[in-house]
């Protein structure tokens, strides 16, 4: 894709994943991403920073045009895979995959990241309450359909307790506005899930006794080891911010 540039969160290690790909295979050329730390200022003043924060911009060199997002994606993509473009414009595809992309993009911050280099522009997403607390359904929903799935005879007592633990955080989420508070249900969810998906081949080799007892016996200490990973690394830094 030439002369087209897009600008990723480098304090996002996902950001910095996907573009690698993108140029990898050949989606973008060799100089078709910069990070936001090190863009110029006549590119920042093409375009809405702070969508940008929230939405990946692809900016084209030549006639300045900006796309975000799932368009900027699509864009991407549409040289490869030319059918990507006129799926992604059907409006129920277009909702879905928006609304997906802003799950996302909202709570990255919280499923990874890392601190930004020192004077650099911070491409910090906005504090979404809204989809926070959706990712936080997501993440229990999946994890409590994965646990009853293939867990509940063996962990009868076990699933039943961190269902009314995790249901109650999920219910009480739903009436607060702390964003300490939401962090750390948003990470107990997300862990919860983790530890549930990485079940899944134990399950499927009907191995849960052995290697489920040890895991499930570790959530806790996994739970609150990364949520001080986080405090420490990032999080505290990221809510001084006015967003």
């Amino acid at each position: 894709m030439k002369n087209k540039i897009i600008i990723y969160d480098d304090a996002c290690p996902l950001c910095e994943w996907y573009t690698t790909a993108f140029i990898k295979y050949g989606l973008l050329d060799k100089d078709g991403r910069k990070p936001f730390s090190q863009i110029d200022q006549s590119i920042i003043a093409k375009i809405d920073l702070e969508r940008a924060c929230n939405e990946i911009p692809l900016v084209d060199m030549q006639t300045f045009e900006v796309l975000y997002g799932i368009d900027a994606m699509a864009e991407v993509l549409h040289n490869t895979f030319p059918f990507v473009k006129p799926i992604v414009k059907l409006s129920p595809v277009n909702w879905f995959l928006k609304k997906t992309y802003k799950l996302i993009s909202y709570n990255r911050k919280g499923i990874v990241a890392k601190v930004p280099k020192v004077n650099s522009f911070t491409c910090a997403p906005s504090y979404n309450y809204n989809y926070k607390k959706y990712f936080i359904a997501f993440c229990f929903v999946i994890a409590i359909l994965l646990m009853y799935g293939l867990f509940k005879k063996t962990f009868p007592i076990c699933s039943d307790l961190v269902f009314g633990i995790s249901g109650a955080m999920v219910l009480f989420s739903i009436f607060i506005q702390n964003k300490n508070v939401l962090e750390f249900i948003m990470q107990w969810q997300l862990q919860l899930m983790i530890i549930c998906v990485m079940l899944i081949p134990a399950a499927l080799l009907g191995q849960v006794s052995t290697l489920g007892a040890l895991l499930f016996a570790s959530i806790v200490a996994i739970l609150f080891i990364k949520h001080i990973y986080h405090r420490i690394l990032y999080l505290k830094y990221y809510f001084s911010i006015d967003k």
